[in-house]
């Protein structure tokens, strides 16, 4: 029973942290958009873009148990994880709360990937 819980606190969790992830990648598109956009950053919004759809789409796998999860959840991490590199160097406030938010989407995506190997394993 403990078990189950803690799984369902997982997934939750990773859940919240991919649909703030989705959030706060579309803001920061919309924010850099208004800044004007640089000749560099083309490669960054369409990142963010990548980003926010898989964080979203993690979200409905997870909320559906699609049989997927673990892949999905293991993409997530990746995405997020690069923008979370890309954003190390800023020192804007918007910039600094989205390499935040995916560092939190890595580390629930990477828990959840692993909980779901982990499941698969002892099945």
């Amino acid at each position: 029973m403990q078990a189950l819980h803690s799984a369902n606190a997982l997934m939750r969790r990773c859940i919240a942290n991919c649909l703030n992830g989705h959030q706060i990648c579309l803001e920061t598109v919309d924010y850099l958009l208004q800044r004007g956009v640089r000749r560099g950053d083309a490669a960054f919004l369409k990142l963010l873009e990548d980003c926010a759809e898989i964080c979203e789409l993690n979200a409905d796998f997870l909320s559906r148990d699609s049989v997927l999860r673990r892949e999905t959840s293991a993409l997530c991490a990746k995405v997020c994880a690069e923008v979370a590199a890309e954003c190390d160097r800023a020192q804007d406030g918007q910039i600094r709360a989205l390499a935040d938010a995916c560092r939190s989407c890595v580390d629930s995506c990477h828990e959840m990937a692993e909980a779901t190997a982990d499941e698969t394993v002892n099945a």
